[in-house]
């Protein structure tokens, strides 16, 4: 070993091999930084360690023959050796390389479940011809000139949505933002549009400044701009000017029948024009608030205003009857007169300007709640959306009459339109989900449900659909209880909320609390006395205590003693089973023979299902318990509605515990034994 010793000694290896390993370390960290100022691959870098790794062999060789020979000269065979180390080092490092590299693997443990994390959702590319408008900033020295600069953003946005090639989004949706916001790309993001118009309002005496501006949110550039000054006197047209100029910016082509409907000046009478836009402001501000009590009737009066200056102006005529249709809707004396108002409004308005999608709207209205003639109100909102294709209100109201008619399809197809165009709208995304819940689409339903709570918190409604939703999908009691208790503080009481409460304490069999629920409930909503009363009739029904009930269902009979015109279907119904559980067998077969009639006449799908079911409790009440599974048997073959008749509903309501163990009513569980 001493010899051996001395020959490493004199051959200097241990000289070598330290200098090269020192040499080697030195080398890896400005390895690492070429490798990454260059962008070289992982494979490139891991043969260069290799290489260094070889370089030891062909250093030991070196080392070792020149030291001996004291020469500095390397011969062919040593070259010819060299080469042979130099491949079998070579590839014992390869070899060795990627089993050092190899990750450790812990084997699975049973008990913890795999979590897959989904993949990021690639957004969806944006219409190079869509725009939001913004606000109108106010910079009147009088602040109470602020209706006439968001009247001029409603009346720019309108004449936009009349552009079909364009993709416009809804007021609704952008009231919410300031006039010249700093985070234009992520409004637009939100929005799902490449383009926003800003603009700003001018007002002193006759004197009006408008300045308006289309910002592209990608580039931050101006793609136009424009300041239009004028007088009240000459001001009309300037809002189908500025459309056609964001038109021609975004390319956009408009067909012969919309630019005639963008040059359209609605008035020239500058009184009637600043009556229609102080409407227009009342108007938009009993949507956002829900002041319908206080701001419908004086947008009400600000359009009466407008057509006693301009018997003409077919806007005002319009917006006149959709401002009457929603005052009755929200009215708690609601009479056919003041339909028949809107009614003479819109068709006034209609014989003033054929073409005008607003008054079809309108009118649209007018069958839904007049005559409740669900073809007549879906036939012009189609026409609506013939002459204003972005028009989300009027894409709304037809995604709702093709629900009554049945075409669940056609609902939500114009339902998922709407929310696309009033992406920011708490109430879109809500009707959105009642559509997809109507063909099956339960996680749709929710996802969209969930989106209106995102936007409004305090979206009622939605919590009342989403408790409702997870008991048809799982028959959880608690969890759908556990929904509605998720509602936040503050939150207004809501007759859907407390219904759905009242029916999940009738599933658990908890009568008494639901007759205090029930009692809390006709006090909250006194307006509602004809809904109150029957729910109050129906817990003491289902308790047992017939006595009890009969003083409400007595309240229901005398609070549908009012003119037939005014009594819907729904209402028909109620009437039937009140009075076929005070023993009334005539009269409740008739009632819900008239419902039936009236939701065949209009053509509302839905509400025969309804009236169907109302027909089987009035059988149970009767005593009849064939016929009331007859009626559940037609009503389980119709489309649509399923979660009327799911297998949850069916099986938790105590309205079906006389008939729970009969084998026709067992095997109508069955087709509902898969969840949807």
């Amino acid at each position: 070993m001493e010899e051996f010793f001395a020959r490493l000694k004199e051959h200097k290896l241990v000289q070598w091999t330290l200098g090269y390993i020192a040499v080697s370390f030195a080398l890896l960290p400005v390895l690492d930084i070429v490798a990454e100022r260059f962008g070289w691959s992982q494979t490139m870098v891991r043969c260069l360690i290799i290489a260094l790794g070889t370089g030891f062999f062909v250093m030991l060789v070196i080392a070792w023959y020149h030291g001996e020979r004291g020469a500095q000269r390397v011969t062919r065979t040593e070259h010819a050796i060299l080469a042979v180390l130099v491949l079998l080092g070579g590839l014992v490092m390869w070899r060795i390389g990627p089993v050092a590299m190899k990750p450790v693997v812990a084997r699975p443990v049973a008990a913890i479940p795999k979590i897959v994390v989904p993949a990021t959702p690639v957004p969806a590319p944006v219409d190079p011809k869509s725009v939001a408008v913004l606000p109108f900033e106010n910079l009147s020295d009088d602040k109470d000139n602020a209706y006439f600069a968001d009247g001029m953003q409603d009346l720019i946005l309108t004449k936009l949505a009349d552009i079909g090639d364009l993709k416009v989004i809804s007021r609704t949706s952008t009231a919410k933002y300031a006039s010249h916001p700093d985070d234009l790309k992520a409004i637009a993001q939100r929005l799902g549009v490449a383009t926003i118009l800003e603009g700003s309002v001018q007002k002193a005496g006759n004197q009006v400044l408008i300045n308006v501006q289309l910002i592209d949110v990608q580039t931050d550039n101006h793609l136009w701009a424009e300041a239009y000054p004028r007088t009240l006197d000459n001001i009309f047209g300037v809002e189908g000017e500025v459309a056609e100029k964001v038109a021609d910016a975004l390319k956009a082509k408009l067909t012969l029948p919309e630019a005639q409907a963008v040059a359209v000046v609605p008035t020239r009478n500058p009184q009637a024009y600043d009556d229609y836009l102080r409407a227009q402001h009342f108007d938009n501000e009993a949507s956002a608030k829900g002041a319908w009590a206080t701001d419908l009737p004086k947008a009400i009066a600000a359009y009466e205003k407008a057509v006693a200056e301009d018997p003409g102006f077919a806007l005002a005529w319009a917006g006149l009857s959709a401002a009457r249709t929603y005052a009755d809707y929200f009215n708690d004396n609601r009479s056919v007169d003041n339909l028949r108002a809107a009614e003479d409004s819109a068709r006034r308005a209609l014989a003033l300007a054929p073409n005008l999608a607003e008054a079809h709207v309108a009118l649209a209205q007018v069958y839904r709640f007049k005559d409740h003639d669900y073809k007549a109100a879906r036939d012009e909102a189609q026409r609506a959306l013939q002459l204003r294709p972005n028009d989300a209100d009027a894409f709304l109201k037809l995604s709702w009459m093709e629900s009554h008619l049945g075409n669940y399809d056609a609902a939500l197809k114009a339902g998922e339109r709407a929310a696309a165009l009033d992406p920011n709208d708490s109430f879109m995304a809500y009707s959105l989900a009642l559509a997809r819940a109507l063909v099956g689409d339960y996680p749709g339903a929710r996802q969209a449900l969930m989106r209106a709570l995102a936007i409004d918190p305090q979206n009622a409604e939605a919590y009342a659909s989403l408790s409702r939703f997870k008991l048809v999908t799982t028959s959880d009691i608690d969890a759908a209880i556990k929904v509605l208790d998720g509602i936040p503080a503050g939150t207004p009481p809501n007759l859907s909320v407390s219904d759905q409460r009242i029916n999940l304490l009738l599933y658990q069999r908890d009568f008494s609390e639901a007759r205090t629920l029930a009692a809390v409930l006709a006090g909250q909503f006194v307006a509602s006395a004809l809904h109150t009363s029957m729910v109050r009739g129906n817990v003491e029904w289902l308790a047992g205590n017939k006595d009890q009930a009969r003083p409400f269902y007595l309240a229901v009979v005398d609070l549908l003693g009012k003119p037939a015109s005014d009594v819907t279907g729904y209402d028909l119904t109620s009437l039937g089973l009140a009075c076929a559980r005070l023993g009334r067998t005539d009269a409740a077969v008739k009632a819900n023979r008239e419902a039936m009639t009236l939701f065949r006449r209009s053509g509302e799908q839905a509400g025969e299902t309804e009236a169907l079911v109302s027909l089987a409790k009035i059988q149970l009440a009767l005593g009849h318990a064939t016929a009331a599974i007859d009626a559940l048997t037609q009503a389980a073959a119709r489309p649509g509605h399923h979660y009327i008749l799911s297998q949850a509903l069916l099986q938790l309501d105590p309205t079906w515990d006389p008939i729970r163990d009969d084998l026709r009513f067992q095997a109508l569980l069955k087709p509902y034994t898969t969840q949807p």
